[in-house]
């Protein structure tokens, strides 16, 4: 997965410039050793969009260096949260698309900067969940990565997709594990 993204990215750099886009999802064997520990129901994903504040360029692209990184799954990075957080679901059996508790999100922030000595990265969602109706779970959670950055953008530029990508996985993880989560998700 990580590296199409980066064979991808190489061969857009020896171009000049670019777009490349996020590789689909594989699902994280944490999210799925989460869901699997503790009594938690089936789950159903309603809808990711962006927040109304965010800006709308920051659910369709962001820039590394001279490379613009898109998202697979409609050129949304909010649908593309949402689908991460389905795809650890039905890995892990939890994922009912019929089920009365819904996990819903609003992509809050979408930042990569591509430095030459730093490199930085944060990707944040306010998530709701809600049974039956009613709302029993609603917090916004950030993840954030920081790395050494590189001089030489054959180097810096994958480094950074890598980074950018694995956010997404670290904030569904964080989800999954966050204990006010896992006691309203319980049986």
């Amino acid at each position: 997965m990580m590296r199409i993204a980066l064979g991808a990215c190489l061969s857009l750099m020896l171009a000049g410039c670019g777009s490349v886009s996020l590789a689909q999802h594989q699902a994280s064997v944490e999210a799925i050793q989460s869901l699997r520990s503790g009594d938690l129901v089936p789950l159903n994903v309603g809808t990711f969009v962006k927040d109304a504040k965010l800006p709308a360029k920051a659910d369709r692209s962001v820039v590394s260096r001279s490379v613009t990184v898109t998202s697979p799954d409609g050129g949304s990075f909010a649908l593309y949260l949402g689908n991460v957080l389905k795809t650890d679901l039905e890995a892990a059996g939890k994922l009912d698309q019929q089920s009365g508790a819904v996990v819903q999100g609003v992509l809050t922030k979408n930042d990569l900067s591509t430095g030459i000595g730093t490199g930085t990265g944060t990707l944040g969602a306010r998530f709701t969940l809600t049974r039956n109706g009613t709302a029993v779970y609603d917090k916004d959670l950030v993840a954030q990565q920081l790395w050494d950055g590189n001089f030489i953008g054959a180097i810096a530029i994958p480094e950074a997709i890598n980074h950018y990508q694995s956010l997404y996985k670290d904030l569904v993880e964080k989800l999954l594990s966050d204990e006010e989560f896992r006691k309203a998700a319980s049986r």
